[in-house]
């Protein structure tokens, strides 16, 4: 009786064993495909960015296809839809997902920021936060960047130039 029952739960094995198999491939496969869109821990040029990541910010209406990316950071750990940051030709972009996956989008014109000022936390590891003043008082904004290979001094510096040629444009 016990070699029956032994027999009996070889055939349950044998029977259940290429569905298990078929899940752990389908498991790894959607795996694979989320950690494509798995934001890198770098502050990224425009040339750097990959396809799918811009085609997840075009899709979700973050940019537009028309934005030239000078350099994109998300601080995201999941997605790159969990916030981030974005420096283009004319805006400074800056997103985040709420609890209830909303996204929140502010794009500032750089002739709109009055000033850029970093913030001081100890407790934040490999990033910097910085705070957005726009000319209109008591708006507001903080972003956070990368400091891995100095990318947020590359992000702010690339930032100062732009209000610095928006400025010199309104002089003249």
């Amino acid at each position: 009786m016990n070699s029956n029952h032994n027999t009996k739960y070889r055939g349950i094995l044998k029977a259940i064993a290429p569905v298990i198999i078929v899940f752990l491939l389908l498991m790894a496969a959607v795996q694979f495909i989320m950690l494509r869109s798995v934001p890198e821990s770098t502050v990224q040029t425009g040339e750097q960015l990959s396809q799918s990541t811009l085609n997840t910010l075009i899709s979700h209406y973050i940019i537009s296809g028309e934005d030239q990316i000078e350099y994109f950071y998300s601080y995201g750990t999941r997605s790159v839809l969990e916030g981030g940051t974005i420096l283009t030709d004319h805006l400074l972009i800056h997103y985040n997902q709420s609890e209830n996956q909303k996204l929140s989008v502010i794009e500032m014109p750089f002739d709109e920021i009055a000033s850029v000022k970093p913030i001081q936390y100890k407790n934040i590891r490999n990033a910097r936060i910085y705070r957005i003043s726009a000319i209109e008082a008591g708006v507001w904004f903080n972003i956070v960047l990368s400091t891995k290979n100095k990318g947020d001094e590359l992000f702010i510096q690339a930032l100062k130039n732009k209000l610095n040629q928006s400025q010199m444009k309104t002089w003249i």
